[in-house]
């Protein structure tokens, strides 16, 4: 009995982590709606391996954040399930300077939604994007009466330079 709940808690702790590696249906096809934007990258096209970080909700700002502070030797290719904000600041730090990360939707209704990246990251969506009545930066997912901005972080600064994200990267 002891055992079983052990492997109970470990079970539960395991799927709140926010990493899965096991495929769902639709995150091999957005994977592969990330490669296509990224003219040239690291990974096999016809079966490429990646990590899948879990989707948070955050409403009345109750409720998780996406962060990814690994760090890889190597190129690693991670998928970024839906993050939704509603009435709340949605944040997420996709801090791998390695990473190459493929957002599968996102969605701010009456909110604002900030992805802090790595400098060196790339980052992209599986779909393009659509604003109603809001505005942002971000190319992915669905902004309702809310903002969406990216922030470069880690990036050496010049005198007069801001480090801003570039379409595509």
């Amino acid at each position: 009995m002891k055992k079983l709940i052990l492997f109970a808690l470990f079970l539960t702790a395991v799927s709140n982590s926010g990493l899965a590696y096991a495929v769902e249906d639709g995150d091999l096809e957005a994977i592969k709606g990330c490669l296509s934007s990224w003219p040239k990258h690291p990974f096999d096209k016809k079966a490429p391996e990646f990590r899948t970080m879990t989707s948070k909700v955050k409403i009345l700002g109750i409720g998780g954040s996406i962060n990814d502070e690994t760090v890889t030797a190597n190129p690693e290719l991670i998928l970024v399930k839906a993050s939704v904000a509603v009435l709340s600041k949605s944040e997420m730090r996709l801090m791998n300077p390695q990473g190459w990360y493929c957002l599968k939707g996102q969605v701010s209704v009456l909110g604002k939604s900030v992805i802090h990246l790595n400098c060196t990251s790339n980052l992209t969506s599986s779909k393009d994007g659509s604003s109603v009545m809001g505005g942002g930066d971000a190319k992915e997912g669905v902004t309702v009466l809310g903002t969406t901005s990216i922030v470069r972080e880690g990036c050496a600064k010049k005198a007069d330079d801001k480090a801003e994200a570039k379409p595509g990267t």
